[in-house]
């Protein structure tokens, strides 16, 4: 080749190669099966790149909301992990109550809280005198946590008001109460000491929680009028009804306690005392009464649909169809409604009078076979005014009348002895009809056995024949109990939302003839008040 001549070189090249229309297909193939493996490549190497960028991304994102985010409760972290024993024991150590509270048998505490089967439940309670108590929930899932927190909010209802009407004091605590829920986890701390309380709680769920509203009204059975079995006075009133948010209502110068049905507490009340007759076989006799209030037997027959009450006379039979036969039932219903002209119970408090009690003593000596005392061998006293609850509750803005509060003194007064156990556990010299003539007008109905204390014991020094009674009540029964006195050589009190004893052991040590089971039917719609009664007779480590 000559190199000197370059069209020649450019000659030979071009010689030595095809035209460019007609292509050689193997190299063209190998070309590009190169090209799309490194494409392929490529792709993969751009798509694991930005696989990474969103990992880091992800992960500072989780570590921000973590921060960013700690001022609401994560409901959708199902899978977290808290060791409610740990919780418990820390809230415990860490945070200020007023009474020691101690862990209930996970049977009992469900007797008193009914969450689902599936939830692991622990409840921590005290002294019946406050209102302190701790419960944690492990859920099976957030869907039934949601229905658990909605049980729970329903207890802390009913705990309320069982404190508004006896331990006032008790109850801001209730309506402060930490309520915070975490995915499946919930607590509830009743407690003044709610910032440590919060605290503890958010650190453990490494968040912080909204706390819950207070739960809806509860589900009410309607109970549709039925004909009544007798015919009882008519009382019309031409006032108008005025209703209060505390659930009263008031007619002229008289106020009354909405009353609504609950079947599912109904029948936990029955079963309840069915329970006690039962433990208590071939040991004492088991009386049941249960006392109408106000609303159910003096309210005005035109304004009854106004008041929006269930109709107490079905309720009672309702209820009192449930019970064991083992128990000697006391119905008052007719006895009061014979009476309901006369003054049975205060127009500015939710308590009978000494004569609605003296109208019941009258009906469970007809049970219990012995001759009852006429009302006029009673020394009758009047200790002046009285405002007692609905006073309160009305906010003293219901032109309610006052009352004129007076007792009658057992025929036996002055051979009676009475010694009370109070709430701090200290033993009390007192009487059974106290002079409560100097008492402030609210603190009158404390001079029946000297007011609600968790342990009376009456004796009667005119009887030698060994004849006692247990009497289980809350405050209705303290105006009955006077009567009785006179019947029994020892009438002991007992008051289950303050005493922490087991009755069953009691009675054991302190042979009865009779026990005397007394509530107010608005108590049969009460859980807590119900579960503090159950107490008396379950198998528990605990209180």
């Amino acid at each position: 080749m000559d190199r000197g001549n370059p069209e020649g070189y450019k000659l030979k090249l071009r010689t030595g190669v095809k035209p460019m229309n007609q292509p050689d297909e193997k190299k063209t193939g190998r070309f590009i099966i190169l090209l799309s493996m490194a494409l392929i490549i490529f792709a993969i190497t751009v798509w694991a790149f930005l696989q990474s960028l969103s990992y880091i991304k992800g992960t500072n994102n989780t570590l921000d909301n973590q921060t960013v985010n700690n001022d609401s409760v994560n409901i959708a972290d199902e899978k977290k992990q808290i060791d409610i024993d740990k919780l418990g024991k820390d809230i415990l150590a860490k945070v200020k109550f007023e009474t020691e509270l101690k862990q209930i048998d996970e049977t009992v505490a469900r007797e008193l809280l009914e969450v689902s089967d599936s939830s692991n439940l622990q409840l921590y309670m005290g002294n019946g005198n406050y209102s302190d108590e701790l419960i944690l929930i492990a859920s099976s899932s957030e869907k039934e946590a949601v229905l658990d927190q909605k049980i729970v909010e329903k207890y802390l209802s009913d705990m309320k008001k069982s404190f508004d009407t006896y331990i006032p004091e008790q109850s801001k605590k209730i309506s402060d109460a930490v309520i915070i829920q975490s995915g499946c986890y919930t607590v509830i701390c009743v407690t003044s000491d709610t910032d440590s309380a919060k605290e503890i709680i958010q650190t453990a769920f490494e968040q912080d929680s909204t706390e819950s509203k207070p739960s809806e009204s509860p589900v009410e059975v309607t109970i549709k009028p039925s004909a009544k079995h007798t015919s009882y006075k008519k009382i019309y009133s031409n006032d108008t009804v005025t209703a209060y948010p505390s659930g009263v209502i008031t007619i002229g110068n008289t106020a009354y306690e909405q009353y609504d049905y609950i079947e599912d507490i109904a029948v936990k009340y029955t079963d309840t005392v069915n329970n006690i007759a039962a433990k208590l076989k071939e040991k004492a006799d088991v009386y049941s009464l249960i006392i109408p209030t106000s609303i159910g037997v003096t309210l005005p027959d035109n304004k009854k649909t106004e008041a929006g009450s269930s109709d107490q006379e079905i309720a009672l039979e309702k209820i009192i169809s449930k019970m064991s036969h083992d128990i000697k039932v006391v119905p008052l219903y007719d006895g009061l409604m014979s009476h309901r002209k006369e003054y049975i119970y205060f127009r500015t408090d939710h308590h009978w009078t000494a004569k609605g009690a003296y109208y019941a003593y009258r009906e469970f000596c007809k049970i219990r076979q012995i001759t009852p005392n006429q009302i006029a061998d009673y020394k009758r006293v009047s200790f002046g005014s009285f405002t007692g609850s609905f006073y309160k509750e009305t906010g003293q803005k219901a032109p309610l009348e006052k009352d004129e509060f007076y007792v009658y003194y057992p025929i036996n007064n002055a051979n009676l002895t009475l010694k009370y156990t109070n709430k701090d556990g200290v033993t009390i010299n007192g009487n059974v009809i106290e002079d409560a003539s100097g008492y402030g007008e609210s603190l009158k109905y404390s001079a029946f056995i000297d007011g609600d204390n968790p342990f009376t014991i009456i004796e009667n020094n005119t009887l030698n024949n060994g004849s006692s009674c247990v009497v289980i009540k809350e405050s209705f029964g303290n105006s009955f109990i006077p009567y009785l006195a006179d019947h029994y050589q020892t009438v002991y009190a007992i008051d289950y939302r303050y005493w922490s004893g087991k009755l069953t052991t009691f009675i054991d040590e302190n042979p009865v003839d009779d026990v005397i089971i007394l509530n107010n039917i608005s108590m049969t719609r009460n859980s807590y008040q119900v579960g503090k009664m159950a107490l008396l007779v379950e198998e528990s480590d605990g209180i």
